[in-house]
């Protein structure tokens, strides 16, 4: 194994994960086309870690007997503090953060090391920035959370909407959509247990909201009507997203107003279930978890039997490439305006923004957390503030990281 230089570019910690596996294979495409990008992983095992090689060269072709591998795990801070120094930006798969991922974050900050993850969870990451926003500035570090299907379609789609808008930008409403072909749709045990916990712990989050001391923000012109339930032309029922997108939105936007001054969009987030059937099971279903989540024994079961209590939607080690290959994910933002500048009322202009790409799980969201590390690496001066913890629609606003994903097969358009 090759000796590695004081800093790589990318250092992957979680990297024999199950979604940590596709950020390697993503990071040795990307490697193909820049010679120059340098890389390591990270992680508890040896052994594991060099089976992650070795799968990743026989799907890439690559020899990637000089990437290095570094032991660390968060119950070891120092074997931590030691993988973030070696590394320009570090892409941290292993979740759920709230219990593993603060240890990465101070780490990055103590060692003025940039961090991007795919954390879907409100409470880390607010907490990450509550904690660490001015020593990070101060560290020259860069800790943007959220870089995966949780936020990027819809915190960059918002950045894409506002760039394209011919007059004022006023409200939108977006809608997710999760398809599949025959195999149904499929998840990670990794990503359940992230859910179970982020349920059992939603009023710390309110807590944490009380004590932060950023700056509220002003409240959006006009207002789109929420709905708990809405029908859309294709004849498919749609529900309020509850992910992490809302805080992070609201993160940029805030950030944006105090920077800029530019006045918040109103945005409304929804996610398809499909007939009004699937609706009303799904509403059960949520009232079940949500229950559960509540006691340690209910959680348990969650975690203990979690192909039963998703009604199969959770795959134990992880969807099969079948499940994966045949997924795709669609954003619909409806933007909501005026033709002039400086409009005002009922808005009289819509225009229809769509991203769009492959399943959004893995796939998608390995390409969204290389390109966010990438355009730090590559781009770091058209970033904000000169360090920080930042959301992606703030942080990479001025950057290439559309223009990037659009390489990766996800598409951002207007239609």
């Amino acid at each position: 194994m090759a000796s590695i230089p004081k800093r790589v570019d990318f250092i992957i910690y979680g990297a024999s994960g199950f979604t940590g596996q596709f950020v390697v294979k993503e990071v040795a495409v990307k490697a193909q086309k820049d010679k120059q990008l340098t890389w390591a992983v990270s992680g508890r095992s040896q052994s594991k870690l060099t089976s992650t090689l070795k799968s990743v060269e026989k799907q890439t072709g690559e020899n990637l007997e000089d990437v290095s591998i570094i032991i660390a795990d968060t119950e070891d801070y120092d074997s931590v503090v030691n993988m973030t120094s070696q590394a320009k930006v570090v892409l941290n798969c292993v979740g759920p953060y709230r219990f593993y991922g603060e240890p990465v974050v101070k780490a990055c900050v103590e060692t003025s090391t940039s961090y991007v993850d795919i954390s879907g969870e409100p409470e880390f990451l607010e907490k990450m920035e509550f904690k660490y926003g001015a020593k990070a500035k101060e560290q020259g570090a860069y800790i943007i959370g959220a870089c995966g299907l949780d936020c990027i379609p819809n915190d960059m789609g918002l950045v894409y909407a506002k760039q394209r808008f011919e007059g004022k930008l006023a409200a939108v409403d977006s809608f997710l959509g999760i398809d599949s072909k025959d195999k149904g749709l499929g998840i990670n045990t990794g990503t359940w247990n992230t859910l179970v916990n982020s349920l059992a712990n939603w009023k710390e989050l309110k807590q944490l909201r009380k004590q932060n001391p950023q700056p509220k923000l002003p409240k959006p012109s006009f207002r789109l009507p929420r709905k708990y339930i809405t029908k859309e032309a294709d004849g498919k029922y749609f529900v309020p997203f509850m992910g992490a997108d809302t805080s992070v939105i609201y993160r940029s936007q805030r950030e944006e107003f105090v920077a800029n001054q530019v006045l918040p969009v109103d945005s409304n987030l929804y996610i398809k279930v499909g007939s009004l059937s699937q609706v009303i099971t799904a509403a059960i279903f949520a009232l079940i978890l949500m229950l559960m989540s509540l006691t340690s024994f209910g959680r348990s079961l969650l975690v203990k039997y979690p192909r039963f209590f998703s009604g199969g939607l959770v795959y134990q080690g992880g969807p099969p490439m079948e499940v994966i290959k045949q997924q795709s994910f669609s954003v619909v933002l409806r933007c909501h305006g005026y033709s002039s500048p400086d409009g005002s009322g009922r808005p009289d202009r819509l225009m229809i923004v769509k991203v769009s790409g492959p399943d959004p799980g893995y796939v998608a969201t390995s390409s969204f957390l290389v390109e966010s590390a990438y355009t730090i690496l590559k781009e770091k001066s058209k970033l904000p503030y000169g360090g920080g913890v930042l959301t992606t629609g703030f942080a990479f606003k001025d950057t290439s990281l559309i223009e990037r994903l659009e390489e990766r097969n996800v598409k951002f358009e207007v239609i």
